[in-house]
C-alpha cells in the first residue's frame, strides 16, 4: 500500500470519528468544500449541504455511531463497508421519533482529492431500517 493510499484510508476513518464525535468543525474540514454526495437517487452539492445530511441525521438519532468493519483502498477511491446504530429519538425524514433502537450495514465509496473528501457515494438498506423503526413491515 502506497503512503497516499494509507493517508486516504486515515482519512476516511478521521471522518467516521468526527461524525461519531459529533465534531462538526472537524468533519467538515476533512470535506472539499466541493464535495458531491450520491445517496440513491439524491445528490447533494456543497460541503454544507452534506454537512446538514449528516447532522440532520445526527438530531433524529442522537445516538449514531458509526463502526467501520472493512476499509480497502485503491489510487484516490477508497471503500468503507460499516454497522451504523442509533436510537430514532428525533424527526428522520417527517418521521415522528418511534424510540426504536437500529442496527444497519451501509457502505460508501469515497474519491479523495488533494487530501480531502470530494466525492462519496453511499449504498444504505433503508428497508431494514424502516423495518426496525416499525415504520414498514418486513415482506
Amino acid at each position: 500500500m502506497t503512503p497516499s493510499t494509507e493517508r486516504n484510508k486515515e482519512l476516511i476513518e478521521q471522518t467516521c470519528d468526527a461524525i461519531n464525535e459529533q465534531d462538526k468543525d472537524t468533519f467538515m474540514s476533512l470535506q472539499d468544500p466541493e464535495i458531491v454526495h450520491h445517496h440513491g437517487s439524491e445528490v447533494r452539492y456543497g460541503v454544507e449541504a452534506v454537512t446538514d445530511q449528516v447532522w440532520s441525521a445526527l438530531d433524529a438519532f442522537p445516538d449514531l455511531t458509526i463502526t467501520p468493519e472493512t476499509i480497502l483502498a485503491e489510487d484516490d477511491l477508497v471503500a468503507l463497508r460499516y454497522t451504523l446504530t442509533g436510537t430514532h429519538n428525533g424527526e428522520f425524514n417527517g418521521l415522528a421519533p418511534t424510540g426504536k433502537e437500529f442496527q444497519v450495514s451501509e457502505m460508501k465509496i469515497y474519491r479523495v482529492d488533494d487530501g480531502k473528501v470530494a466525492e462519496v457515494w453511499t449504498a444504505t438498506d433503508q428497508l431494514g431500517l424502516l423495518t426496525q423503526l416499525d415504520v414498514v413491515k418486513a415482506p
